[in-house]
């Protein structure tokens, strides 16, 4: 992998592709979703690709990282939601800003 020096679209590409392979870390009806263990090893997990570019990252800075990505997504998704229901046009919804919405 190469060196990130700043949090890259490569970068979040990477961290979201972590995250979304470890769904204990978010489909909460999932057994694994208890499992403390796991969980931490894929906090861990996630945590190394942190420190490529902080390299005194903790698990707080990873916790802080995926709640910021989940309010982006949250606050994008409202408001394709909300264009949608105001009984405009199908041309005029909005497009979302955030580049990994697209690839959601």
């Amino acid at each position: 992998m190469s060196d990130f020096r700043t949090y890259s679209h490569e970068l979040q590409t990477v961290f979201l592709e972590c995250f979304r392979n470890n769904p204990c870390l978010w489909k909460i009806r999932s057994n694994d979703y208890r499992d403390k263990n796991m969980k931490f090893q894929a906090y861990n997990n996630l945590l190394e690709i942190i420190r490529k570019v902080e390299r005194d990252a903790t698990i707080d800075n990873v916790e802080k990282k995926i709640n910021s990505l989940r309010a982006g997504y949250r606050k994008e998704h409202k408001k394709v939601r909300d264009s949608m229901r105001t009984g405009s046009g199908a041309d005029q919804v909005y497009v979302p800003k955030l580049w990994y919405l697209l690839i959601a």
